[in-house]
């Protein structure tokens, strides 16, 4: 069987600064298949992508961004979890109208603590990218074979994003974020 990690995350979290972060590791490659887990044969959608690094250490990693996209409960045992969140002022960056992008938002905080209690794995903010010592230790919880000399401070393009229209919204997306950051403090 092959060394698989789910990054299960959000829209809006940039997940892909954190794929760039993980993929400076050649065991690790990262993909957003958008399969649908249901059984362990779906794996193989994964699997069959090529990896550049195609023997017995690599990982193959996953992004899940939607409660859909993992549906089966028999793979939270054999494979590997890593939990990562961006804080409610994420919002403005969801594709979505203002109240779908709060609902969503919540609905998807909701799904990831829920998950996490089944499988475990490390819970991490997009503000602990910045951390790279403590970022290499939420790694090696998955895996001491994950352990690299990550940079974590790659440069991002800086957007501007309007957030008058969020207002309301953020308010109550950040009482969400805060209830389950407490539960993260918790695992």
């Amino acid at each position: 069987m092959r060394k698989t990690l789910f990054i299960m995350t959000h829209l809006g979290a940039d997940w892909v600064r954190l794929k760039n972060i993980l993929e400076q590791n050649p065991k690790i490659q990262v993909f957003q298949t958008d399969i649908v887990y249901r059984h362990h044969e779906d794996l193989k959608g994964l699997w069959d992508r090529p990896h550049y690094n195609n023997n017995a250490a690599a990982w193959w990693a996953d992004v899940i961004l939607t409660n859909k996209n993992f549906a089966s409960k028999q793979l939270a045992k054999y494979h590997k979890y890593l939990y990562f969140v961006a804080g409610p002022e994420c919002l403005p960056k969801i594709p979505y109208e203002p109240i779908c992008a709060a609902a969503y938002y919540r609905f998807r905080l909701r799904g990831l603590s829920q998950w996490h209690k089944r499988s475990g794995g490390p819970w991490i903010c997009e503000s602990d990218l910045d951390d790279e010592a403590g970022f290499v230790k939420s790694l090696s919880e998955i895996d001491d074979s994950l352990s690299h000399d990550f940079k974590t401070q790659i440069q991002q393009p800086k957007v501007h994003l309007d957030h008058r229209k969020y207002n309301t919204l953020f308010d109550e997306c950040k009482l969400a974020y805060q209830v389950y950051d407490a539960k993260r403090q918790t695992f």
